[in-house]
């Protein structure tokens, strides 16, 4: 998995012809070595998209939250259920 989502991650960012920086390989080397694991991942809104755009958080059944007041509220709901 961690090859795959940094792949895919990578590619995206290549299709789409965004200038990388070293801080996106950052975020993408710490979401690689995470996601697969995690049932509740929080990111920043650039890369929750490009997670929901690749489908890599619904394949790795995965839900993705960005610090949005929208996604904090759907984060509270989340846990209030456990």
């Amino acid at each position: 998995p961690p090859l795959d989502i940094r792949s895919s991650l990578t590619a995206l960012i290549a299709a789409e012809q965004k200038k990388e920086t070293v801080n996106d390989q950052i975020d993408i080397m710490r979401i690689s070595s995470a996601l697969a694991t995690a049932d509740l991942f929080f990111t920043d809104k650039q890369r929750k998209f490009e997670l929901d755009k690749t489908g890599l958080a619904k394949k790795y059944s995965t839900k993705i939250f960005s610090g949005s007041p929208k996604d904090l509220e759907l984060f509270l709901q989340e846990i209030s259920c456990l």
